[in-house]
């Protein structure tokens, strides 16, 4: 249980510790399809666009940074998947199976098999080459 909340902990740190923005060339790949970031990202955005105390008044927007993150597609739900797909993109979904740990997936291609042709073609074929610039 831990793991996805752990990397939400990490993205919170990076997001608005400034890192993304001073970095912006650094390419972050998450796993567990971004933790539990995508249910708490709105949470990010409005705390933002409300000028929360402790939000930096330079930084770009939550969405925005979040944007720029690659994450694995396990999520083992297909709703959590699709939240992940909303919140980071479509075309930031990696292949991940989380093999040869206890929570892996022996057979990640019948767990995909239940997505949208177009969107398992995207998860399949994306490499290291394929990656996108952050920003």
């Amino acid at each position: 249980m831990g793991n996805p909340r752990e990397t939400a902990v990490t993205v919170a740190h990076l997001v608005f510790g400034g890192v993304l923005q001073r970095f912006p060339n650094i390419r972050f790949c998450l796993s567990h399809g971004g933790g539990t970031v995508p249910m708490i990202a709105g949470r990010w955005q409005r705390g933002f666009d409300t000028k929360q105390p402790g939000v930096g008044a330079r930084m770009l927007p939550p969405a925005t940074l979040l944007s720029t993150f690659y994450v694995d597609c396990l999520t083992h739900s297909p709703d959590a998947l699709a939240c992940s797909a909303e919140i980071f993109g479509e075309r930031r979904l990696l292949f991940g199976s989380d093999w040869p740990f206890p929570m892996g997936l022996s057979q990640p291609h019948d767990y995909l098999a239940r997505l949208p042709q177009l969107l398992r073609d995207q998860i399949y074929n994306v490499g290291p080459e394929q990656l996108e610039p952050p920003c």
